[in-house]
């Protein structure tokens, strides 16, 4: 492994010397301030970041800079000072000044545990990177407060705070294209709504919306959180902000890499949604696509586990948004998936929908195909029909905006007007996760060989 010192050399010269002893390759940069060491960080790949945790070498640029490139960061503290800025700035893998490389080894040795377990999902080591120091409009902090101050919506929820989650199966239904348009109309009804990207497969929100965050949102809560320092201060404050009609959609963006999931576990991603439902009126989870657990048997209890993510954010959800492709395949991969989300949490309301929907123009129709197929085969008769709108959807990302605002009267918005209204509990009432109990154990066997459309 590659290794960048940027300590003091001849107090640090020591510990160098036993990570060479190690067959670690070593590279002296010595107590320089925190620009010098972000270039450097930049122009060379590295493995960890060995760093004084004095405020001129250790900053937040610095720990960005390191998530970005998923480098292992370890703060040495010399004294108070440094301790009390390691931990502002987010960093929990710290040592003494007196500590060797053996020390430090317990961090790496975890790391490359989850490098080379990549088949698996849930992490014992985060990488992850703290908040930057900005406070979003209208939103000021209360150190006293784990809450946000928001302005006084128009219209909202007066019940308890719901977690959403927009779960699809593979190949790409509109999870992402689902969550974003629904949280844009609830915060267009002046509903306070976080949207949060928990994809461990990769996110895709910020890159619907436009928004450049080279340190992942979802990673910076997830190191808070594993520190126990996560408030609702801290969560507006690394969320980006997204106007929608004057009212505020707070996003925290999801990791980009493949490799990154390590950093989003079941225990800290657990403590951001109750973070976030003691913040905010409506919390929306886009999370990955896969729900198995056959990792649970690995050998290696310690590795990390990558659907571990999903599976909790589904069971602390009050409703679930299952999204299925409206082709014959999307619709094949819902169905045997369905047995599988609802008993995951049974208590959850569940609303289906069915996206990229077009109408047939030879006298048959799309609504009676996909009906009968979920009714005789799932049990579902209550579906939401999402029509296909790929001009808009163009349109929409080459603005960085949800559909439904670049055309609110267009048939694909008052489709996902009904989707937010269900989740309101303003419409029709969504499927109950208990309600597929009865059909579980006829669901595979009526699936074998079947074609659901012709």
């Amino acid at each position: 492994m590659r290794v960048l010192c940027a300590i003091d050399l001849d107090e640090g010269e020591p510990l160098c010397v036993e990570a060479e002893v190690a067959g670690h390759t070593v590279v002296r940069l010595g107590a320089l301030s925190a620009t010098d060491v972000t270039a450097r960080l930049r122009r060379d790949p590295f493995d960890v970041l060995v760093i004084s945790g004095q405020p001129q070498s250790l900053t937040l640029d610095v720990v960005d800079a390191c998530d970005a490139r998923g480098i292992v960061l370890v703060a040495v503290i010399e004294n108070r000072m440094a301790d009390d800025n390691a931990r502002e700035c987010g960093v929990s893998e710290k040592v003494g000044a007196w500590q060797g490389w053996k020390d430090i080894e317990g961090f790496v040795t975890r790391v490359e545990r989850v490098n080379t377990t990549l088949t698996v999902a849930e992490p014992s080591v985060e990488v992850v990177a703290p908040p930057r120091s900005f406070t979003p409009p209208g939103v000021r902090e209360r150190p006293t407060d784990t809450r946000l101050e928001f302005e006084e919506p128009t219209s909202g929820l007066k019940s308890e705070p719901r977690v959403v989650v927009v779960w699809g199966p593979t190949g790409a239904p509109g999870r992402t294209t689902v969550a974003l348009n629904v949280a844009a109309k609830l915060a267009e009804r002046g509903v306070r709504v976080a949207l949060v990207d928990a994809d461990t497969y990769g996110g895709a929100v910020a890159i619907r919306l436009g928004i450049f965050d080279e340190a992942p949102g979802i990673a910076r809560a997830c190191r808070l959180a594993g520190s126990d320092e996560l408030t609702g201060s801290e969560l507006g404050n690394l969320a980006h902000e997204v106007r929608i009609k004057g009212n505020p959609l707070y996003v925290v963006t999801g990791i980009l890499g493949s490799t990154r999931w390590p950093e989003i576990s079941r225990e800290r991603l657990d403590r951001v949604i109750a973070c976030s439902r003691d913040t905010f009126d409506v919390v929306i989870l886009d999370v990955g696509f896969s729900l198995e657990s056959d990792e649970e048997i690995s050998s290696d209890m310690l590795a990390p586990r990558r659907n571990a993510a999903t599976h909790a954010a589904i069971r602390s959800a009050t409703d679930v948004i299952a999204v299925a492709g409206a082709d014959s395949v999307g619709l094949a991969r819902f169905i045997r998936l369905w047995s599988d989300l609802t008993e995951i949490n049974e208590d959850a309301r569940i609303t289906v929908c069915v996206n990229n929907v077009v109408w047939h123009r030879d006298g048959g129709t799309a609504r009676e195909n996909i009906t009968s197929a979920f009714s005789r085969f799932a049990g579902i008769r209550d579906v939401v029909l999402i029509p296909s709108a790929i001009d808009l959807a163009a349109r929409a990302d080459a603005r960085g905006l949800p559909g439904c605002l670049v055309d609110p009267g267009s048939p694909f918005s008052h489709a996902l007007t009904e989707v937010t209204r269900r989740v309101l509990g303003e419409s029709a009432p969504s499927v109950r996760g208990g309600f597929g109990a009865h059909i579980r154990e006829n669901i595979r066997g009526k699936m074998r060989g079947v074609r659901l459309l012709g």
